[in-house]
């Protein structure tokens, strides 16, 4: 309580204090800790800590020493961090022997040099990176300074590029807000590896929440971190899980999801067969798609082909309704899309319409939102459920549309439609459907969430021929906080057992199988029904599953 009233600057009693506490806790905004016991976060810091997570785990090499041969060598030896193509690795600095020790072991002199050291604020986090050189920068000053250059003056003025390499200390990044501007300025000043060195014997995990969710989301890590699940009723997949551990294959030293590229990739350069990639998790699916376009791209240059026409568009992702609190805003953050699904025909929009959320007050439950006019109101939230009003959030992200790639678009006819990409333009792509159709697509014509890339999917389609590559993470969670076996699971129930068609690529073996043990239930059913459509849809002639559990 002292912490609170000096934060807040108040001289509020200690019952007072406690009821806004527990008010901001019924409302949405502040959640209890089930890992640290009296310790709350809130929904903003959750949300940073998960757009954190999301940058951690995105496999796009920007690593300037990998090649796109050596991209495509699934033997070369990733134990140094400043050998992995993907720019985010977490380095146990412990064990290594300390930080002076893991920078020699992982940086050349040339590295070095080009290197950028960030500690930490305390007096004890300074003393804890004795680095001493004119590159060693207080975290909070390095973000002010680099942040302003950038935005005053460009990214080149800052004078780092992709040779650069950010050293940063895990005490530097104790916040989550703290954590997601590093990540955010990383990617503006273009640096082609960021090294978050890990010291767990001096940091506590209850100060490591953004490390531990990006861990925990399938960052490349050296270290480990407890396994999380919900305390909700769950069931046991482990006899599954065990029939199939034949078919495991671990990674530890870069993304799951870029070894699976490579490892379908091979499959279907050395037998000819069609290879599915699948990932029951959205994000895994995400960064599944991206990691398969990284391989095709890599292949294409090492053969000499010339790279195939591309376009980035805007794309949103539809938030799971049990993330948020529709009443209050509890959980739905700033910069985030609504989209109006049901409504009076007194009220000012009607649905299908999308507004972009400004600020969200915790006290009145109002929302800021910027109309497709690009006129700002403000929404009463608890009003608008009195009338009523229904919606859904999405958060928004990017996507790459590739010619003669697969993708998709939901329609309100026929759900979502697949097929290939046609002529690639500056602010779009034409889709050349399985029934002869063509649909031009732009972030105008067509509304951004309704298409994404269809290179990897989230079910696996056992009607047809050839190989499955799943990706599967230890940690992976469903919606309700219980393991997601997803995939896996289908894959287990309906082959008996059977390892002669799937690979599954995951971080842990033993963990994986353990933590099938606390699979959540509405995961389990789902599943059951995914692969039973799948089994009956033996004439279906899609390039792949259609079903998308995100919409």
């Amino acid at each position: 309580m002292d912490a609170a009233r000096s934060e807040l600057k108040t001289e509020r009693s200690d019952g007072e204090l406690l009821a806004s506490i527990d008010s901001l806790m019924d409302r949405g905004f502040l959640h209890q800790s089930k890992q640290h016991d009296g310790y709350l976060y809130s929904d903003h810091g959750l949300l940073r800590s998960q757009t954190f997570a999301k940058a951690l785990t995105d496999p796009t090499p920007t690593n300037p020493r990998v090649t796109p041969q050596q991209l495509l060598d699934g033997k070369r030896d990733l134990s140094n961090p400043m050998d992995q193509p993907q720019r985010y690795s977490i380095v146990d600095a412990t064990a290594r022997g300390g930080v002076e020790a893991t920078l020699k072991q992982i940086l050349s002199p040339e590295d070095r040099a080009n290197a950028v050291f960030i500690h930490g604020e305390r007096g004890a986090d300074i003393a804890r990176f004795p680095i001493g050189n004119e590159t060693l920068h207080n975290g909070r000053d390095w973000l002010a300074e680099t942040r302003s250059t950038v935005r005053h003056k460009g990214a080149e003025a800052t004078g780092y590029s992709q040779n650069t390499t950010l050293i940063i200390s895990d005490a530097a990044v104790r916040a989550p807000h703290r954590a997601e501007l590093y990540a955010e300025t990383a990617e503006m000043i273009g640096a082609g590896k960021v090294i978050f060195l890990v010291e767990p014997d001096k940091t506590p995990l209850r100060e490591m929440t953004p490390i531990a969710t990006a861990i925990r989301t399938g960052a490349v890590s050296e270290v480990s971190v407890p396994s999380f699940f919900t305390d909700r009723p769950t069931q046991s997949v482990a006899r599954d899980f065990e029939n199939v551990r034949g078919a495991m294959t671990e990674v530890r030293s870069e993304p799951l999801e870029l070894a699976a590229a490579r490892l379908a990739d091979d499959h279907a350069r050395k037998t000819g067969e069609p290879v599915q990639l699948v990932a029951s998790d959205p994000a895994r699916q995400e960064n599944l798609n991206i990691a398969a376009r990284v391989i095709s791209d890599a292949r294409d240059r090492v053969e000499g082909r010339d790279a195939r026409p591309s376009v980035t568009l805007d794309v949103l992702n539809r938030r799971d309704p049990e993330q948020y609190n529709p009443v209050t805003g509890g959980g739905i953050r700033p910069k985030s899309v609504m989209q109006i699904t049901a409504a009076p025909e007194s009220f000012a929009y009607k649905p299908g319409d999308r507004l972009m959320l400004g600020y969200i007050d915790p006290i009145d439950s109002r929302a800021s939102v910027r109309d497709p006019d690009g006129m700002m109101y403000r929404l009463p939230l608890n009003e608008m459920a009195e009338q009523g009003v229904k919606f859904d959030i999405y958060s928004r992200s990017q996507a790459t549309f590739r010619e003669g790639d697969p993708a998709s678009i939901a329609t309100a006819k026929d759900g979502r439609v697949e097929g290939r990409i046609g002529d690639v333009g500056d602010r779009g792509f034409s889709l050349n459907t399985a029934d002869g159709r063509r649909v031009d697509l732009t972030s105008e014509t067509a509304r951004a969430g309704d298409m994404r890339p269809a290179l990897a999917s989230n079910t696996p389609d056992f009607s047809k021929p050839g190989r499955i590559v799943m990706v599967a993470g230890s940690n992976d969670r469903a919606v309700d906080g219980a393991f997601a076996a997803g995939a896996v699971l289908a894959a287990c129930r309906i082959l008996g057992g059977s390892a002669e068609r799937i690979d599954i690529v995951t971080d842990k073996t033993e963990r994986l199988i353990e933590s099938s043990e606390r699979t959540s239930s509405r995961d389990v059913l789902a599943q059951q029904q995914a692969f039973e459509r799948s089994l009956a849809d033996t004439t279906a002639e899609r390039s792949m599953p259609t079903r998308d559990e995100g919409r």
